[in-house]
């Protein structure tokens, strides 16, 4: 299963990029990628971080989800959001 680890803090991404990958998952790491980028990259699992001051993961998520060309249900799971902001993504 392909994850994508998309603008994690230094700590989180260090912890999640160790656990992924020992279990087995082709995880790949960046920031600041565009929608189009992230198709590219075919992740199953996009893990991302969402925090008060910077909601731009709300968007992402919305152009991520309304592109046709997405083979299968992308599973997000977001960090660092309260139950408003995981609504809005």
């Amino acid at each position: 299963m392909r994850v994508l680890l998309l603008n994690l803090g230094v700590d989180c991404l260090w912890a999640a990029n160790k656990s992924l990958g020992s279990q087995g998952y082709d995880v790949a790491t960046h920031h600041g990628l565009a929608v189009d980028q992230i198709l590219t990259l075919s992740p199953e699992v996009l893990v991302t971080e969402a925090t008060p001051s910077d909601l731009s993961c709300c968007w992402l998520i919305t152009q991520l989800k309304a592109r046709p060309e997405m083979e299968s249900p992308l599973k997000i799971v977001m960090r660092g959001a309260d139950k408003e902001d995981r609504a809005a993504a």
